[in-house]
C-alpha cells in the first residue's frame, strides 16, 4: 500500500519536465558560412562584407581575401587560410546588392557586390586630393568631396567658381603664348567641376574642356560650351560644346586625343584685348531645357545622380 500514489501524486509526477531533446545540428555548410556577428554576407574573421573573391582554412570556413592577403588565421577555428576558393558562395555573394562603402558620405547607390570594387573607384564620395596638386606642389590638400568648395575658397579662391542662378564668372586667360595650365572648380548646385585649361607652346595650341567629379555615367548627362569673345568686336565669337568627362579619366588623355576644345594659337590671339582673351564655361545637365547661356541652376541631383 506504501508504494501506491495518490491521484494528485500521479498528476504531479506526470507533469515534471522530461530531458530536453538533443538539438538539430545546423547544416555543415551553414556554419561554416555564418560569420561571428550572424550575418552570412561578412568575413567571420574580419567581420566585413564579403568581397568577390572568398578563400576556404581546412575545415571550409570562409574568409573574405583581404584576410587572406594578410595571413589571417580563420576566425572560426584558427587554422590557416588555404588556395581554396568557395566559388559556390563566390557567386551568390556576387548577386547581392549593397550600399557603397561610401554612403555614410553621401552616395546613394545600391550595386551588386561584383560591381562595388569597380565603383569605388570611381566614386565621387571617396577621399579626394586637391585637383591643383600639380600646379601647387605645396598643396597637399586631402578630403571629402563636402569638403573640397570650402579649401578652394580659402586658399584657391582666384579658381573658385560658385555658380548661383544665372550669374556666369568671366574669364581670362593672360597668357597666349608661353606654355601654361589651369583649373578652377566650378561648383553648381550639388555638382563639382573642373575646367582645365592649358597652353602648349610646342603644339601652338590652347586645350580646354570640363570634368565632372563623379562617375564616367554621371559625367555623360552632363554638357559643358565655352564662349570665346572679343569685347571690340562685337560679332567675333567662338563657341565649343561637348560631353563632360569624368575626372576618373587622366586630363592629359583627354588632351592628347583631342576630346576637347582645341584652337591654335594663332587664332585664339586674334581674341587678345587689353593683353587678355575673355570667354565664359556653361555647364548644363541634359535634363534641363532652359538655353544653355541662362545657365540655370534647376536642382537635378535627383535625376542626374552621382
Amino acid at each position: 500500500m506504501g508504494n501506491n500514489l495518490s491521484s494528485d501524486e500521479a498528476k504531479e509526477r506526470n507533469m515534471a519536465p522530461s530531458a530536453r531533446a538533443a538539438p538539430r545540428q545546423q547544416s555543415q555548410s551553414r556554419q561554416r558560412n555564418r560569420s561571428a556577428g550572424g550575418n552570412e554576407l561578412n568575413c567571420p574573421t574580419c567581420s566585413a562584407p564579403f568581397g568577390v573573391n572568398i578563400f576556404q582554412c581546412g575545415q571550409g570556413h570562409s574568409s573574405c581575401v583581404l584576410c587572406k592577403s594578410q595571413d589571417r588565421s580563420c576566425g572560426i577555428c584558427g587554422m590557416a587560410l588555404t588556395d581554396m576558393r568557395n566559388y559556390l558562395l563566390e557567386d551568390y555573394v556576387s548577386q547581392t546588392k549593397g550600399n557603397c562603402p561610401h554612403a555614410e558620405d553621401g552616395c546613394k547607390l545600391v550595386l551588386k557586390v561584383s560591381d562595388i570594387e569597380t565603383h569605388i573607384r570611381e566614386c565621387p564620395f571617396k577621399i579626394q586630393t586637391c585637383p591643383l596638386d600639380p600646379e601647387y606642389e605645396t598643396c597637399v590638400w586631402s578630403g571629402k568631396l563636402k569638403e573640397l568648395s570650402n579649401h578652394f575658397e580659402r586658399y584657391h579662391r582666384e579658381r573658385w567658381l560658385e555658380r548661383k542662378g544665372d550669374n556666369v564668372q568671366e574669364m581670362q586667360l593672360n597668357n597666349v603664348v608661353s606654355s601654361c595650365s589651369q583649373v578652377y572648380l566650378i561648383v553648381q548646385g550639388f555638382f563639382n567641376f573642373l575646367f582645365f585649361l592649358q597652353v602648349s607652346e610646342i603644339n601652338r595650341e590652347v586645350y580646354m574642356a570640363v570634368q565632372l567629379i563623379g562617375t564616367k555615367h554621371s559625367a555623360e548627362k552632363w554638357i559643358y560650351e565655352i564662349h570665346l569673345y572679343n569685347k571690340n568686336q562685337s560679332r567675333k565669337k567662338y563657341t565649343f560644346t561637348d560631353n563632360c568627362t569624368s575626372n576618373v579619366e587622366c586630363i592629359k588623355d583627354v588632351f592628347d586625343s583631342k576630346r576637347c576644345a582645341v584652337l591654335p594659337l594663332a587664332y585664339i590671339n586674334s581674341f587678345v584685348n587689353n593683353g587678355s582673351v575673355t570667354f565664359k564655361v556653361f555647364v548644363k545637365s541634359l535634363y534641363e531645357r532652359k538655353p544653355l547661356n541662362s545657365n540655370t541652376d534647376s536642382n537635378q541631383a535627383g535625376r542626374v545622380g552621382n
